[in-house]
């Protein structure tokens, strides 16, 4: 498992805990003040291994054995990438990691106008720009633009808080002619 950007997460005591059984090894690649944060307040195990320095710095992907298989998650990361620099991140994976799979997110194209330079949302904070984005359909494109990805999956976010809200966004999911309107979550499988 490589988590790259990982920030904050807990991902792998929660995926440990829930459903690996101690089975796997995980690989942080993060800058290095994210990382020294993450030292300080999260647990070690013998089983992450980090990488302090850019995810497209891919001097990374020597760190990874791929031969019981690779996932690697790009959370909250390709939005905040030029194009060229998202893509040829996804190109890397796909040439490093045949039989992998990678899983990313992106908040839906439309929004793209509003964050391409950054905005301020209070007095004391402006989001950072988020040069990236696409659509489900252009997603699904993927496996026809970029060497090495043989299938691309839509996966629908897991239920959130509310009846309401799980309601609606199921329901736009279904209606393809909304695909725009709403964020991707895309799994890619490397050939």
């Amino acid at each position: 498992m490589v988590a790259l950007a990982e920030g904050s997460q807990t991902s792998f005591w929660r995926l440990d805990a829930t459903i690996a059984d101690g089975q796997f090894q995980w690989l942080t690649v993060d800058l290095k003040p994210v990382v020294d944060l993450r030292t300080r307040l999260l647990p070690e195990s013998p089983r992450i291994s980090v990488c302090a320095q850019s995810a497209l710095d891919y001097s990374w992907t020597e760190r990874v054995d791929p031969s019981n298989g690779v996932f690697v998650t790009a959370e909250g990361l390709l939005m905040y990438l030029q194009p060229d620099e998202a893509l040829g991140l996804i190109a890397e994976c796909a040439k490093r990691f045949p039989g992998g799979q990678m899983l990313f997110d992106l908040p839906p194209a439309w929004f793209g106008w509003f964050t391409r330079r950054g905005h301020w949302i209070s007095l004391r904070y402006r989001v950072p720009p988020m040069p990236f984005s696409i659509s489900v359909t252009q997603a699904a494109e993927l496996v026809n633009t970029v060497p090495g990805i043989r299938l691309v999956r839509d996966l629908q976010p897991p239920p959130g808080r509310g009846v309401l809200l799980n309601s609606l966004r199921s329901n736009i999911c279904r209606i393809g002619a909304l695909d725009s309107l709403r964020p991707t979550l895309t799994l890619l499988e490397f050939g």
